[in-house]
């Protein structure tokens, strides 16, 4: 259950970055006036600029790249995080030191409450 639970969160969590990432990307390009149409009096949604040129283009050119490598980091750590994530999984199905004892006294519990019992009913019986 929870394999499939990490999963989608796992989806959620690169949905939610790749959002973040586009809405953070189309912000800077329509402040540099890449995607909008320009009034010829160089109005833009409001206030003035100056006439765009392949200034605006590059820059988010460069934000698409600057995206990718973010990306392609995000996609190493999460691997990373992954497979240490597993590691401890394993790990923590094998039993450790605290378990053992815990487990030996529980037997030596039950046991002296066996023999506990037992003497009761023997000297109740005499």
């Amino acid at each position: 259950m929870m394999r499939y639970m990490a999963r989608g969160v796992n989806r959620g969590m690169k949905k939610g970055i790749l959002l973040i990432g586009l809405a953070v990307f189309s912000l800077v390009c329509l402040q540099d006036g890449a995607f909008s149409a320009e009034e010829p009096s160089g109005m833009v949604a409001g206030r003035n600029v100056a006439p765009s040129s392949d200034t605006g283009l590059t820059d988010c050119g460069k934000m698409v790249e600057l995206l990718q490598q973010q990306k392609e980091l995000i996609s190493r750590e999460t691997g990373q995080l992954k497979r240490e994530i597993a590691s401890l999984r394993e790990e923590l199905l094998q039993p450790g030191i605290k378990e053992i004892f815990a487990g030996i006294g529980y037997i030596f519990g039950l046991a002296g409450l066996g023999i506990y019992i037992s003497n009761r009913k023997n000297r109740r019986a005499q």
